[in-house]
């Protein structure tokens, strides 16, 4: 009977000293985080995953345009989608640091490979395939800001449904930019 609780009061002081301790909270604190992304369902998993790499490739696809565009209207809207899609973008790295996710660190190969290509372009061919890629672009964003608004996980809802007039308003712009350039 002594050696019980002899055994319980030791197990209760080491208990404590750990919870007094700040190493040992952190490294409670990072299990439960780990925990965090475990509970993450798969689609909300490749919400982030989507998200980002649509994000990342708006961004560059945009500075593209702001640069190489043809027209003071593509230039713009190139512009646009860098400033907006970073704001985006910060907004979501915060989030999956939240969740404990790890997001993508660069477009996956088929993004890379339109970056790649609007790259060799210029003139109103870059400004036609830009357009092109823009109008597909915020069709796949906006299906997947859409599923992410259904999430049950109420941060990610939250975040998809405020960020969905954006990419409705960008794919709302992409017609009258086709039509301003021609293309």
């Amino acid at each position: 009977m002594k050696s019980r609780n002899l055994t319980f009061a030791m197990s209760l002081l080491i208990s404590l000293a750990a919870l007094a301790c700040p190493q040992t909270q952190a490294a409670v604190a990072g299990d439960m985080s780990t925990a965090a992304t475990t509970k993450l369902s798969a689609a909300d998993q490749q919400f982030f995953k989507k998200a980002a790499i649509g994000g990342m490739t708006e961004v560059y696809a945009g500075k593209l345009a702001a640069e190489n565009g043809s027209t003071d209207s593509v230039k713009k809207f190139g512009q646009r989608m860098v400033d907006d899609h970073t704001k985006a973008g910060e907004q979501l790295k915060a989030l999956a640091a939240q969740k404990s996710i790890e997001l993508p660190s660069a477009p996956d190969d088929k993004h890379q490979a339109m970056l790649d290509k609007l790259k060799t372009m210029s003139g109103a061919d870059f400004d036609k395939a830009f357009i092109a890629d823009m109008k597909a672009g915020h069709a796949d964003a906006i299906a997947t800001f859409k599923a992410g608004s259904h999430s049950k996980d109420a941060d990610i809802a939250k975040f998809a449904t405020a960020t969905l007039p954006t990419l409705h308003d960008h794919a709302e712009h992409i017609p009258a930019l086709s039509a301003k350039t021609g293309m």
